[in-house]
């Protein structure tokens, strides 16, 4: 019941909403926003990956051919 009148006494002084609880580090906002720079990441990673791939495969061409 106390946690009902809390919200309520923010809603009614249109203060921002408290924190949910178990999440008291971060919103669902919050959440959102990790996720897309864990993408962003995981996206940087995997383009780096796939450059040193290439580049180890074209030095092997490369070494393969007579001079």
């Amino acid at each position: 019941m106390a946690l009902a009148e809390a919200e309520s006494w923010y809603r009614l002084r249109g203060l921002a909403e408290p924190m949910p609880i178990g999440l008291p580090s971060a919103t669902r906002r919050g959440w959102r926003e990790r996720g897309r720079v864990a993408l962003a990441v995981a996206g940087a990673v995997v383009c780096v990956l796939a450059v040193v791939v290439a580049y180890v495969l074209v030095v092997r061409q490369l070494s393969d051919l007579p001079l």
